[in-house]
């Protein structure tokens, strides 16, 4: 019913083919998702158990690690011996979005459950980029003391941890721990990615700026985008900005995005009034925004190829990559857009659904609907390099 009408009105089909496609890679994120957050539970010496929840699918919810048919899903058995080896190594990098001429601290924790006997053990991390790229290969030596003393070594130890400088290329970085001799141990794999900041797409014209949100100002001044002040004067194919504080007159900027100009509203905070929080969406039906609450039972979201994703995965949305990137807001029930963009889905308990980048002709104008996590990571605190991709896209519609 409902996912089928969503289907066949985002044209879903030119994204994933077929339905059946669709669901079998949802269903193949949960692989990785466990052997990630397994090994977060593993590497903290605090935590002593934990409870896997599920071991199948209940209740139309798609939580086991088979499904209410008791079918293995894909990948989940292998991450799941991997997870739980008595020896392994858990390897973390931050960001899991970095820039080249930045660095990214690295940490490498050993998960002993009494495998090794005492003695030292050379372990050997390395930091590998694209085409042969090495930000790191060097060897430490662990050492496994005897376990008569009181109180007992913890099953979790952290091994290695250091600041690692990226001058390479831009792409999937991979991080690996592992023995050199004597041992050998599951785990020490860990990807991250970074990005140049010299190849971010050129925003050659200058964008109005429409709002008081002098940080956003600010952010875009010191990536050397230049703006103006939403005036009386509109040049052709205007390009507005509007961050977290909306300016004085919608009846003004509607009238701007109607004789030509584009505007990309990067928060749905700016539409509210009063309680009704899309109010001042200027759009015939200004239908809801909808709060997609994604814990246990997550929200599968996805992007379509489309000039605001140029350069970023699309399809459905990695949960690393997009880390800081997705929210848990999305718009429903709007006029129809001339361009569906990207949204999410969640078919767990219910059924939920929005969009949450969107493309609406206004006139002779065309408005930018965001509700992912964009403005949230600009700053000066927070330079998200595709937050940055994104936003950049967005403001190249208008050329």
């Amino acid at each position: 019913g409902r996912f089928s009408d969503d289907w066949r009105r985002w044209k879903l089909a030119d994204l994933f083919g077929n339905m059946e496609n669709y669901f079998r890679q949802c269903v193949a994120l949960e692989a990785g998702g466990r052997l990630l957050g397994t090994s977060a539970i593993r590497s903290n010496p605090n935590v002593i158990s934990h409870s896997l929840t599920a071991c199948h699918d209940t209740v139309l919810a798609a939580e086991g690690l088979i499904t209410s048919f008791r079918e293995l899903k894909p990948g989940v058995v292998d991450a799941m011996a991997d997870a739980w080896s008595p020896l392994r190594f858990c390897v973390f990098a931050e960001p899991v979005q970095a820039v080249r001429g930045g660095s990214v601290h690295i940490e490498v924790v050993l998960v002993n459950e009494d495998v090794l006997r005492p003695g030292r053990y050379p372990v050997r991390v390395q930091v590998l980029g694209p085409e042969g790229y090495r930000a790191l290969d060097t060897s430490i030596t662990v050492e496994i003391p005897e376990t008569l003393t009181r109180p007992e070594p913890p099953f979790a130890k952290l091994v290695f941890a250091q600041d690692v400088k990226l001058d390479g290329p831009a792409g999937a970085c991979q991080i690996f721990a592992f023995f050199e001799e004597r041992a050998a141990a599951e785990g020490g794999e860990y990807t991250f990615w970074a990005d140049d900041p010299t190849a971010m797409p050129r925003v050659e014209s200058t964008v109005t700026l429409w709002g008081p949100d002098l940080e956003l100002a600010q952010w875009l001044e010191s990536k050397g985008i230049k703006t103006q002040p939403f005036g009386p004067n509109a040049g052709a194919r205007e390009v507005i900005l509007v961050g977290n504080v909306p300016g004085e007159d919608f009846a003004m900027l509607t009238a701007r995005v109607e004789a030509g100009a584009t505007a990309v509203f990067l928060c749905p905070a700016v539409f509210a009034k009063g309680d009704r929080s899309l109010a001042l969406l200027p759009l015939p039906e200004q239908g809801s925004l909808v709060t997609g609450h994604d814990w246990l039972y997550q929200n599968n979201d996805w992007a379509m190829n489309h000039p605001i994703f140029k350069g970023l995965p699309t399809g459905l949305m990695d949960y690393q990559f997009y880390r800081e990137i997705l929210g848990d807001k999305f718009f429903r029930g709007q006029t129809p857009p001339a361009e569906v963009v990207a949204g999410m889905i969640n078919t767990s308990i219910g059924y939920n659904s929005g969009l949450t980048v969107s493309v609406h002709r206004v006139g002779a104008g065309r408005i930018v609907l965001n509700s992912l996590l964009l403005r949230e990571n600009l700053s000066a605190k927070a330079s998200h390099p595709v937050a940055e991709r994104l936003l950049r896209n967005m403001l190249n519609l208008g050329r």
